[in-house]
Order: structure tokens, then sequence, then C-alpha cells
């Protein structure tokens, strides 16, 4: 039985009563989404630019959309969420359950015109800095612990991170929660906009912040890789090395990539906003072996967090984001490189 299982039915006699169902939810790669999103100028460049759907073709496929990724929110009784991904209709249903916290991601701007009641502030920005002089990186325990703190993260909260969309800067926050220990984290597939379709309920202030006593007791180091680790472990497509999955754009990919990568561009698990179907999912990446570790990366470990979850959603059982990434890789003359 894996940690998330056995923390959710640890969780099932801990938590208050947080009514839980199944809902199906989707996602965009939209333009609009991603280039407000704060994430890291130097990172997703192809992140930003693409789509421009028209109103109403996005709003087809988000209805399309609905019977997408299906996220198991948990169980009948009191319990947590074990997918992570939710729904705007979930979020609306569940959203003023006192275990839940919602953290909303998106800019200044965006949060002042509306807001899910009650959400808490986090800039991805603050959860990471520069390494050896590669930006991007997570920063260390005691930095991430005084950024929840500040925003008045609990501790055994259920925190669902509201973006724009299913993109980078909510994938990368949620990331940055689970590898520091957070058990019970999610995103709202779809972005804000899913849940307001939904009927959630909006409030325009903000009210005063009360800072937590927030202690970060673990990290999870098995979730993040090294340079280092990567080379000693390459194989160099042999059955016995790590299997690396490319979220960059393919025009990146051809420029260079780690040896042995798979290209699958982040912005492909998404439409309109929201994840793809479950099976187009699986089909996606049924390229990547099941029984090896793989690594997730993009440029600066942004646009992998989100093939990071996706990943983690379709199964696969060792998963590891590196996000020094190409920004790293690329600058060390010692590794090795295609084309």
């Amino acid at each position: 039985m894996t940690s998330r299982a056995i923390y959710t039915l640890l969780s099932c006699s801990l938590l208050l009563s947080l009514a839980c169902g199944d809902d199906d939810s989707g996602l965009d790669g939209s333009v609009d989404a991603a280039a407000d999103a704060p994430t890291d100028a130097a990172d997703d460049v192809d992140g930003t630019d693409a789509q421009d759907l028209d109103a109403d073709a996005a709003d087809a496929d988000l209805e399309d959309a609905s019977d997408a990724m299906t996220p198991d929110a948990g169980c009948d009784g009191p319990c947590t969420v074990d997918s992570l991904f939710v729904s705007g209709d979930w979020l609306a249903e569940h959203r003023a359950e006192s275990s839940v916290q919602v953290v909303d991601v998106r800019n200044d701007e965006r949060f002042a015109s509306g807001h899910v009641p009650g959400s808490l502030r986090i800039d991805v920005g603050d959860l990471r800095t520069t390494v050896d002089g590669i930006g991007g990186q997570v920063v260390d325990a005691s930095a991430a612990e005084a950024v929840f703190q500040s925003a008045g993260l609990l501790q055994d909260s259920v925190v669902i991170v509201v973006g724009d969309s299913t993109e980078p800067t909510p994938a990368r926050v949620a990331w940055t929660l689970l590898y520091f220990g957070h058990a019970s984290v999610a995103i709202l597939d779809g972005g804000f906009s899913a849940y307001t379709e939904a009927g959630g309920a909006t409030e325009t202030d903000a009210g005063p912040v009360e800072p937590s006593s927030y202690s970060i007791s673990e990290t999870r180091t098995e979730l993040r890789t090294t340079a280092d680790e990567i080379f000693d472990n390459l194989g160099l497509g042999a059955a016995e090395g790590w299997a690396f999955v490319d979220a960059r754009s393919q025009s990146e990919f051809d420029a260079g990539r780690i040896p042995g990568a798979i290209s699958i561009d982040w912005m492909t698990n998404v439409s309109a906003g929201a994840l793809i179907e479950r099976s187009a999912l699986t089909e996606l990446f049924a390229e990547v072996p099941r029984d090896r570790t793989v690594v997730a990366y993009c440029q600066t470990g942004s646009r992998a967090s989100v093939t990071y979850l996706v990943l983690e959603e379709l199964g696969f059982e060792d998963v590891r984001l590196y996000d020094g990434s190409w920004a790293e890789w690329s600058t060390r003359d010692d590794l090795p490189r295609e084309p």
C-alpha cells in the first residue's frame, strides 16, 4: 500500500467530514492563462504562446472535457482527496469544509476581481530560488516553511491549489507542497473559471491573513532528482536506465535534450483549460515505461510539474521532477546530450 493510500485511511478518522464524490473534469493550456501565470520567464517560452481559442469553442471543449480525468475525491465518510485533480463542482460543494484550504496562485488583479471565499495566497516565485547560477530551483525547507506560515497554511488541511487553468503555476505549487510532505494536495482542474461555472460563491475582498505555525517535518526527496543522479542512471537506452519525459515544445526538444528522452509537450495534456480524457492521457504516455523511474523535465522544472502530476495520476510508481532541467543540463560540459 502506498504512503498516500495509508494517509488516506488514517485521515478518514482524523479530518472533519468531507463528503467526497467522483467528479469528472478537464483542462486547457490556453495562452491567456499561461501568459498571466507567474512562472519563471526563462522557463516556459512555449507554454505561454500557442492557443488563442475562440470563446465558443473553448466553452464547447470544457463541456466535452467534463468526462476527462476522473478524480477520485475520496470515500463515503470523512476522508481526504486521493486525486491530484478536483473539479469545479467538487470545490463548489466542499470549499467551506473546515478541513479544506484554497490556495490561489493567480496574479493580484485576477484575485482582486473575484476568488473563492477565504482563499490563501502563495506566489510561486517565493518557492523557487537560484542555486549555482541555475534559476527555478526549489527553495530549502526553512524558506518554504516561512512561505506556508505567512500564507496561513495549516498542517493537516486538504489544500486545493487554484490557478487560471490547469497549467504550470498551480502544478508547481502543488508539487512543492507534496515535496515538503503535505499529505493532501490537489489542483483545481480547469482553473478558477471551472469553479465559477459550477456556481461556486466568490468574493472580492481579501480578509486579514492569520499566520500559522506550519512546520515541515519531512522532505520527500524521492520526488526530485539532480543532474548527477540522472547521469548515474542514464542507461543510454538500456532497460535498467531511467526514462525521461521532456515537457518542452517539439522545437526545443529537437534543438537538444537528455539522451533517450521522450517528447511530450505539457500542453498536449490539456484542452480548453482542463485535462484531456483519461483514456487520451493514457495513450499519450503509452510509450513511457512503467517499470522504470520516470523523470519529468523542461527548462527549469515548471512545465514539467504538470507532467509530474499527470504521471502520478496515471499510476506511474516512481516519478521524479528534475527542476534544474535543461537550464542546468545544457550548461554542463560533462553531461551528454542529444542530438
